[in-house]
């Protein structure tokens, strides 16, 4: 019998995680971290949102996120080049692709259903409407 954790499976973590006191706490973030912080920042819902930048409109869909590198890196206690290439190393391991667009940067995570299933959300939904 091994004492090693399962791979398999997964765990839900609230967004709402994202305000308590060990996460707020200012310090700079690990890459695990940043990865973690960029999937608890992408678009959950699937209509997708329309973000004023300016006078430009930014859709961002399902799995996406838009944010300006200073704003990653003030987010992590990071530098601009730091996030450059914390980025870069993500898409050469296939796990986000990301892109310039107006005024900011738009995050898309590969196989954001792997992390964010729609089944078990439309569960969650319909059982809060069974409850309700």
């Amino acid at each position: 019998m091994s004492d090693a954790p399962s791979m398999n499976g997964w765990i839900k973590l609230h967004r709402k995680f994202q305000s308590n006191f060990l996460w707020t706490e200012r310090r700079k973030f690990s890459k695990a971290e940043a990865w973690l912080d960029i999937l608890m920042e992408a678009r959950h819902d699937p209509e997708p949102a329309r973000i004023l930048m300016g006078n430009c409109l930014v859709k961002c869909y399902r799995g996406q996120c838009v944010k300006s590198l200073d704003t990653w890196a003030r987010r992590w206690g990071w530098s601009k080049a730091a996030v450059r290439r914390f980025f870069k190393l993500l898409e050469e391991v296939e796990q986000i692709r990301h892109e310039s667009v107006t005024k900011t940067t738009r995050i898309s995570v590969c196989n954001y259903d792997t992390y964010n299933d729609v089944r078990n959300a439309n569960e969650t939904q319909m059982k809060r409407t069974r409850n309700a």
